[in-house]
């Protein structure tokens, strides 16, 4: 097969960044990508409880119980539970863990920017407007991908 398929050309950016960007976390950081991406999901709409935490990182919330103890050692999250439901225990950032976020993803993007705007033919802004338009479309459209209609 000599043409590239978009599925796996965009595969394979996400994969090269997210590899990159471990890299680039433990060494500035000393962050894991996945505890960054635990961080930055919490950044965007804290307080969550576990189940929500779990599903917008697409892991199992037995998962995201056994990671939280990392992040409250570290004094980078809190966890409560909900009044009136004793059973939700809802995590939010603390002041560091936010700062945290903020400054790992702000160093990440500029980072990423640096190293990618001299590739040729490429205008980032246009691109980052239509990969965000995919991706809403993408999200607006789940429930119709991949079902398949026997006739």
């Amino acid at each position: 097969m000599t043409e590239q398929r978009i599925s796996f050309t965009l595969n394979g950016l996400v994969h090269e960044m997210n590899s990159q960007a471990d890299g680039i976390l433990r060494a500035q950081f000393s962050l894991t990508y996945s505890q960054f991406l635990f961080l930055q999901v919490l950044a965007e709409g804290q307080p969550l409880d576990i189940t929500h935490l779990a599903e917008a990182l697409n892991v199992t919330k037995a998962a995201v119980s056994k990671r939280i103890e990392w992040f409250v050692g570290r004094d980078l999250v809190v966890t409560s539970r909900e009044a009136g439901n004793a059973k939700r225990v809802l995590v939010s950032l603390t002041t560091q863990g936010l700062r945290l976020a903020q400054t790992s993803g702000d160093f990440l993007e500029r980072e990423f920017l640096s190293a990618m705007s001299d590739a040729p033919g490429v205008d980032f802004s246009m691109l980052n407007g239509q990969l965000g338009q995919l991706l809403a479309h993408l999200k607006k459209i789940k429930p119709a991908l991949g079902d398949v209609h026997a006739e």
